[in-house]
Order: structure tokens, then sequence, then C-alpha cells
């Protein structure tokens, strides 16, 4: 294979769509894995040379299906950072809802349109890119900025809630547990954090919200980043921007998607204007990263 190219792994246990997505692909400037079902496919993720920067996979395969090759993949830390793309012929509203809420990154179904495909997959990649590096920048700020925070002493998990201001930028609002005296600069983290995942997303959060799982190796921690915003006429933005982020030493692919919904909640708290208490969503996202 060559190493300047992005690789994509098809699994599919139809032979002729392997072999036109072969094409397809190698015409486009990408190498090509295949296999013809789940467990097949975990084979060759043991003997790949190369991790491959993104997945498409069937659902219905025999020997191992798409959603347990899945959850195989998203549990293997070699593997877990892989955007992960359904392409299958259950079309159903059902069968759509429960692909994302496994955590899929997207779900495409068949027949498919191959510009679209091609789309979905440069898109993926690059994102993947965009993570990396913006890590890699992350992480050398945190380093110059804070020797001291290599000192891993300290478990604590910590759950902030941040606000953009439109003069000092992100400003940190609240965290827990505040009586707490963490090794590194909470506001610090706020800042570098808040504006890693802008640099990912962009600022409009008004449409949908977002998260990100972020490392942060000089750390040796874990960040989960979740962005949204209440409408507000009078901002130039036309919208608040706030941010919740749970730092903790790790924090798996699968326990962020039990932290989503906790945070999707706190958000809600947090529109209605209703009084709620930060230590709550604290200890709720304990018993996840507990039962984790």
């Amino acid at each position: 294979m060559d190493s300047d190219r992005d690789t994509v792994f098809i699994v599919d246990d139809n032979e002729d769509l392997l072999k036109t997505l072969r094409i397809l692909l190698n015409r486009n400037g990408f190498d090509v894995l295949v296999a013809e079902n789940g467990r097949q496919a975990l084979d060759v993720l043991k003997e790949a040379e190369r991790v491959p920067d993104v997945i498409i996979s069937d659902i219905m395969m025999p020997e191992l299906n798409g959603y347990d090759f899945f959850k195989s993949v998203s549990l293997e830390p070699r593997f877990s950072h892989v955007p992960f793309v359904f392409l299958t012929a259950r079309s159903s509203k059902a069968d759509v809802r429960l692909g994302k809420m496994l955590g899929a990154d997207d779900y495409i179904t068949k027949p498919f349109n191959t510009k679209d495909l091609l789309a979905v997959i440069q898109g993926k990649i690059a994102r993947t890119k965009k993570i990396s590096s913006i890590n890699d920048e992350l992480n050398s700020k945190l380093i110059a900025s804070d020797q001291e925070a290599m000192d891993d002493t300290d478990q604590t998990t910590y759950l902030l809630h941040v606000d953009w201001d439109d003069k000092m930028g992100p400003v940190l609002q609240d965290y827990y547990p505040s009586e707490m005296s963490a090794p590194f600069s909470l506001q610090e983290i706020s800042f570098q954090l808040y504006h890693a995942a802008t640099a990912i997303y962009g600022q409009n959060y008004d449409i949908e919200p977002r998260g990100v799982l972020l490392a942060l190796m000089n750390f040796k921690r874990k960040a989960y980043v979740y962005f949204d915003a209440i409408p507000d006429e009078a901002k130039r933005t036309k919208s608040n921007l706030f941010m919740l982020a749970v730092v903790a030493p790790a924090i798996s692919y699968f326990e962020s998607l039990n932290i989503a919904p906790i945070l999707t909640n706190m958000t809600a708290s947090i529109k209605s204007g209703d009084e709620w208490e930060i230590k709550d969503f604290h200890e709720r996202i304990m018993n996840v990263l507990q039962l984790g």
C-alpha cells in the first residue's frame, strides 16, 4: 500500500459490491481493504500494517453482523477513533436511528450515489486529521503553559461550564468539584478546549448541539466537550454559546456516548432557566465512568 494514500476498509458480504467499491476508491486515490463479514474484518484489522482511515460496513452479514463488528471495533483502543459508516439496505427510520444511537459516524442506505459516498469518506477523513492536528497543537500549548500538570497524582474528574463572552472569549462560569485544588488551571483548560473544538466545528452551534472527545496527552487525561447555544437576538452572533466539558483521567469512546445524554439534559436545564446543580450532573457522570 502507498503510505501517502488514505485507506478505506469496506466490509460487505456482496462480492460484486466489494469489487465495484474497490475500483471506485482506487480510481479516486484511496487504498482499499475488504472483508466479507464482521468476523473476517476483525482478522483483517489484526493483521493490517496500517490503521484504516475510515471503515464502511454493511449490517446484515453472516458470522458477525455490522452492529457487533462496530461494537468490537469501538472497544479496541487502536481502532476506536476510526470513523465508522454503516452502508446498508436497512433504510427504515428505526434502523437509521439505531445506527446513530450506537454512535456510528454516519448511516448511508442502499442504493447510494457514489458521489455522496465519496463525499462522506473524504469528509470523515478530513475531520479526523483536523482533530489529530488540533490535539497535537493543544497538547504542545498546554505543555508550554503549565508544566506542573505533568503531575498525574490527581485522579479527579472535573465537570466544567464555560460561556462565550464577545469581549473576553471563553469564561469558566462554574465547575465541580469546586472544593478541589486542581494541579492545573481550569480556566486555561477551558480556553484551550473551547478553541480546539471551535477550530474543528466552527461557531455555528445555534444549528445543532455538537460533542467531541479530545486527548490531553501531557495531562494524561481525556476531555469530552459538548457545545450548544441559547438564542439571543441582542448578541452579535444571535446566540449565547456555551460549552460543557468532562475532564477525566480516562474516557473511553463508549463512555463518551453515555456521557453525551447527561450533558444534553444539563443543556436543557441551562436553556430552560430552571434551577439546577452542577453537582447532580457530576454525580451522574461519575456513575457512568465507574460502571465503564
